[in-house]
């Protein structure tokens, strides 16, 4: 006679994922700057300091493979029309190498006092993902402090 529990189907594990199973800090939306075991940005931020209105301003980043094999980058470009990002696609990039990406803002010509221009760059990997948050600014011009304070 066959036993009643041999037929019943054992439970599945619950699925696991590596998005879901990731450290706290990497989820958290306030906290966007992830670098992964495989990927990290240098500089981790690309802050665009002190845009002319209507000129264009680049600058040159890298991605860094820290694994111990070789890893294919594929990035999605910034959203918005005044950030860009461009980068010559090698295949897989050997441990230790670097992809170089180029990004540029273009500053609007009518360039409005103390706003913050935000997009971002993101890197997908085989062993994960890491976002690259891009800023610009413009400098406050023509500040005057008095010389002496009462």
């Amino acid at each position: 006679m066959i036993a009643l529990p041999d037929l019943v189907a054992k439970p599945k594990p619950p699925a696991t994922s590596r998005l879901l199973n990731r450290d706290p800090a990497e989820r958290d939306p306030q906290n966007p700057i992830v670098a992964t075991a495989q990927i990290v940005a240098d500089p981790p931020i690309v802050a665009f300091e002190g845009v002319t209105p209507g000129a264009a301003a680049t600058l040159r980043r890298k991605l860094l493979n820290t694994s111990e094999r070789p890893l294919r980058m594929h990035l999605l470009r910034p959203s918005t029309r005044l950030f860009s990002a461009t980068f010559s696609k090698r295949g897989l990039v050997p441990p230790g190498m670097a992809e170089e990406v180029d990004v540029t803002f273009r500053a609007p010509a009518p360039l409005e006092a103390m706003t913050l221009y935000t997009d971002e760059i993101r890197v997908h990997a085989e062993g994960g993902s890491l976002v690259v948050p891009l800023h610009a600014y413009p400098v406050a011009s023509g500040l005057e402090l008095p010389s002496r304070v009462d």
